[in-house]
């Protein structure tokens, strides 16, 4: 099956995401919330009896009975887990011959001796799980020893019974990747153990391996969520969560490799199939983009056709369940929208299905939310009141019955629509776009600056599509729900006078060009406009309509109030060569690309494309990678002046499902593409640049290693290793060193980091009338970074100096024993010291003045920032190893500031090695902008 016609069997349902503001079910269907504050929901599973059992991530098992849930959890084991990202207790299912064979049997993540998985069997005693008969079936791999760009993440963990009795255990690679081939780890792989945790000896990999590994029953897997057996056909079911290209279902067979990372979704050549084993059904990131729990419904379940039998599998990312047979995996049924990010579902003994809702993402410590969870019950009723179908909405089957033209030859809208343009039209290649808008009498439209406009109930918009060649393609028409959100539909010319109805989504020629072809969308009941994807397309904001004098048309129609003034900036067309390239780049990524990456948006990765976001906010420039990189080394989202190294850049040129945008179904190349290329080299202008032999003027002429980055300009003292200098941008030096006497404690200023002091020798500081020789040696220069090793003259202390576009970090690498020492920042924000100039550390958000002093531990992520309120940038410091030791800042005699890691008083804590800290300048005074800055350090260094 090639690209395309994979495209074609997989859109059976819209290409776009909406919100919903309720829970959407076919009709005969009705819901009901069971329960909520579940904290960080993982898998759930349902007894003979009914009783209902919810694994948190955080430990705990809650068990619901008769619709209520009990008092006490079965069990607890969070004081035995690690729980960070993914980590927790991730699995659980019950003894098929349960409760004659009394066991419940769990996978979690150790946090002892090391991080590892567990699989575990407990023995049931009433509603509780008795902590004291656990059985340790199986214990995984140290992950500590397996890398990984987020080595907590792609944790898997379903588990489940064969029919043929044994247990089926998911375990993920951990986003290491290679593990998933490999035969020496169980990251990756799909596990088969008796239930006494013996390893059965016709398993795949039994005579090619030793220990535990003989449990290695698949390999190739990425990130599991569901594992699941046919009651009828006993194959068992995995569901494989993507990296940006496909979410997959696979049969599991026994000694299958299923391609991770050399291939996702369907393979492309003979060769790639000869090796790994297809998906039975897998779908592109605009149908989904994060597929978790899985289940069959039972063939004489209580759900009518054409339910019974059927897969049923939830989408976490696009808070959907939708369904499919297996047995012929053509298309997906869609059964409910509207869910909380779910991750599991199950059916219950009276027929019933349950949802769990977890409602948040992984345990970062930023954005997830605690006890945010639901358990949802969705039951047949046939007749009876059920829920609102939103899928039963029925359009007009041609444009003509819509009674929206006067003359469809002639394009003449009915009485009432007025044409309008917008700045900067989304890229479709071959196509022309019109559009009109019509507003109910005496409505208005409420405008907005930076997000999408409000319309009332009744507006009505035309967008019509002609070929650049003249021929008519596409009508597509828009009605204003009650609630905000679009019905739309969408209809297809079939020659001047007559346009049909597309009833289902659809990858068509475009007319007279045979090499483009188009997505046609499905009708929509409730569509956001705010998140649609493709298909039905309309940005209806400030900065696309703000063109020549249309809003004071507007204005004078009485759509608009008198009063409305746009004062933001207009988006640039693509050929607008009077627009600065950095404009025209971040318009096209905000029409081409916010509605995908953006918060909350259908994009897993964590850069925002919208054109009100500040460029320092977007973790668009040197920013981290969540869904893959291609295999790039050192890949970023953009990498100044690499193209080669920039995500964003290659995605777009490619010519497969790794193509961005996702939904591109033809060769065409963006006309964006040379444009994002020059902007890229541009910005690597300013990379980073080592002068070997410089000499720092401020210092009385030190010699010194000055490194030149596009944020900052460094000073590296050469026999005292440490900065003497940090001047920013504007000429400002942040650090100040001054050797003379009486300019500072002791005597003079020290930089940064000082770190060793009267102990063993004094190393690490610029060079003054107390600091011993040190001899410092580049190790790297790149464009991109530079590396100088220091080690210290008596041969006990060394450390590494790292120089990149955005910071410098200092790492200890070698220290005596018995010895302690800290990292000072001793300088002057902005350059000259005021009693105004401020601090702020990764916990105080609120900007503190100088003469405000801080005692104790800063929590992690550790970090402090400087600033002077007559500069908007700020000087930070970031620990990159979270410690429980004090953390000290005061001024100095109203000259200058002084802060230390592991510092109280003159005590010094740092005990160990290697630790890390960086220092720079954030473009910004946002304690927003530095916490992100320091979250792209941290991911960088992982």
């Amino acid at each position: 099956m090639n690209y395309l016609q994979f495209i074609l069997t997989s859109l059976v349902f819209p290409f776009c995401v909406y919100s919903q503001l309720s829970l959407s079910l076919p009709s005969g269907f009705k819901s009901e919330t069971v329960l909520e504050n579940i904290n960080a929901a993982t898998t759930l599973t349902i007894a003979p009896d009914g009783r209902v059992f919810i694994a948190e991530q955080t430990g705990a098992v809650l068990v619901v009975m008769d619709g209520r849930k009990l008092p006490e959890p079965a069990i607890d084991l969070l004081d035995r887990l690690d729980t960070w990202w993914e980590r927790g207790l991730i699995g659980m299912t019950l003894h098929p011959d349960f409760p004659q064979s009394p066991f419940v049997y769990l996978v979690y993540v150790a946090k002892a001796p090391f991080t590892h998985h567990v699989v575990s069997r407990f023995t049931v005693v009433g509603n509780h799980f008795d902590p004291t008969s656990e059985l340790i079936l199986l214990e995984g791999d140290d992950q500590s020893t397996l890398g990984g760009h987020v080595p907590a993440g792609h944790q898997g963990g379903p588990i489940c019974f064969g029919a043929d009795g044994m247990i089926y255990v998911g375990l993920g690679e951990q986003t290491a990747g290679e593990p998933s081939q490999k035969l020496d780890t169980l990251q990756g792989k799909i596990l088969r153990i008796a239930p006494d945790g013996s390893i059965p000896e016709d398993n795949p990999f039994y005579k090619q391996t030793t220990g535990k590994y003989r449990s290695i029953y698949a390999t190739g897997i990425r990130n599991p969520f569901g594992l699941t057996t046919n009651p009828k056909s006993g194959r068992l079911y995995e569901t494989d969560v993507g990296s940006s290209a496909f979410e997959e279902i696979n049969e599991i067979v026994s000694g299958g490799n299923y391609g991770w990372p050399r291939v996702e979704g369907m393979a492309k050549d003979d060769e790639t199939k000869a090796k790994f084993i297809d998906p039975i059904f897998a779908y592109p990131p605009t149908t989904g983009r994060s597929i978790c729990g899985a289940m069959f419904y039972p063939e004489d379940g209580n759900f009518p056709d054409p339910w019974q039998g059927k897969l049923f599998f939830v989408d976490w990312a696009s808070h959907w369940i939708k369904a499919l047979d297996v047995n012929s995996p053509d298309q997906l049924i869609p059964f409910a929208e509207g869910l909380q990010s779910p991750v599991g579902v199950a059916t219950a003994p009276d027929g019933s299905v349950y949802v769990l809702n977890r409602n948040t993402r992984w345990r970062d410590g930023k954005v997830f939310a605690e006890n945010a969870g639901s358990l949802i019950r969705i039951q047949y009723v046939g007749n009876e009141v059920s829920e609102p179908a939103a899928l039963d909405f029925s359009p007009s089957q041609t444009l003509a019955e819509t009674g929206l033209f006067k003359n469809l030859k002639s394009l003449i809208p009915a009485d009432g629509f007025h044409e309008y343009k917008v700045n900067a039209p989304v890229w479709r290649p071959g196509i022309n776009v019109r559009n009109w808008i019509r507003i109910p009498d005496g409505e208005t439209l409420e405008p907005h600056d930076t997000e999408m406009w409000s319309f009332p109930k009744g507006a009505e918009i035309i967008q019509h599509f002609d070929t650049t060649k003249g021929q008519r393609h596409e009508t597509h028409v828009y009605r204003c729900n009650e609630d905000g959100s679009f019905q739309a539909a969408a209809y297809r010319w079939t020659d001047e006078v007559k346009a049909d109805l597309i009833a289902d989504n659809e990858v068509v020629s475009l007319p007279g060009s045979s090499d483009i072809q188009c997505y046609s969308p499905a009708p929509q009941p409730h569509l956001s406009l705010e998140k649609s994807i493709v298909g039905f397309t309309l940005q209806l904001n400030s900065r696309q309509l703000n063109h020549n004098d249309q809003l004071d048309q507007w204005k004078q129609l009485g759509w608009l109030p008198v009063s409305y003034q746009f004062n933001g900036a207009n988006l640039a067309a693509l050929g607008d060569t009077d627009a600065l390239l950095v404009h025209r780049v971040r318009t096209y990524l905000d029409t081409n690309c916010a509605s995908c990456h953006r918060p909350g948006g259908a994009s897993r990765g964590l850069f925002d494309a919208r054109f009100n976001t500040p460029l320092a906010k977007q973790n668009l420039v040197n920013g981290p990678l969540m869904a893959g990189d291609l295999g790039i080394p050192n890949a970023r989202v953009v990498a100044p002046g690499s193209p080669e190294q920039s995500i964003l850049l290659n995605r777009m040129k490619r010519h497969d499902a790794f193509r961005m945008p996702p939904v591109a179904v033809n060769d065409v190349a963006s006309p964006a593409i040379p444009m994002i290329e020059a902007w890229i080299l541009d910005l690597g202008k300013g990379s980073v640049r080592l002068i070997r032999d410089a000499i720092d003027e401020s210092a009385n002429n030190l010699p010194v290693y000055k490194i030149e980055t596009p944020s900052a300009t460094y000073y590296l003292e050469k026999s005292g290793a440490g900065l003497s200098s940090l001047v920013d941008r504007d000429g400002n030096d942040w650090l100040g060193f001054h050797p003379e006497p009486g300019s500072g404690a002791g005597g003079e200023y020290r930089g940064f980091p000082n770190a060793v002091h009267q102990q063993a020798g004094n190393y690490f500081h610029a060079k003054n009338q107390a600091t011993d020789l040190s001899k410092t040696t580049v190790l790297r220069e790149d464009p991109d970074h530079v590396t100088i090793m220091a080690d210290s003259g008596n041969g006990k202390w060394a450390c590494r100096y790292d120089f990149t576009t955005t910071h410098c970090t200092f790492t200890m690498t070698r220290m005596p024993d018995g010895w302690k020492y800290w990292a000072l920042y001793e300088g002057i924000p902005g350059g000259d010291y005021n009693d105004d100039d401020w601090w702020m550390t990764s916990s105080i958000q609120q900007k503190q003045t100088l003469t405000q002093n801080h005692e104790g531990d800063i929590p992690a992520p550790e970090w402090i920032a400087f600033g002077d309120t007559d500069i908007p940038r700020a000087l930070f410091l970031y620990h990159h190893e979270n410690d429980e030791h004090p953390d000290r800042f005061y001024q100095m005699h109203k000259k200058m500031t002084v802060f230390g890691f592991g510092r109280k008083g003159i005590n010094k804590f740092l005990d160990n090695v290697p630790q890390s800290i960086s220092i720079g300048l954030a473009e910004s005074d946002d304690h927003e902008v530095v916490s992100k800055i320091i979250q792209s350090i941290s991911l960088q260094s992982q």
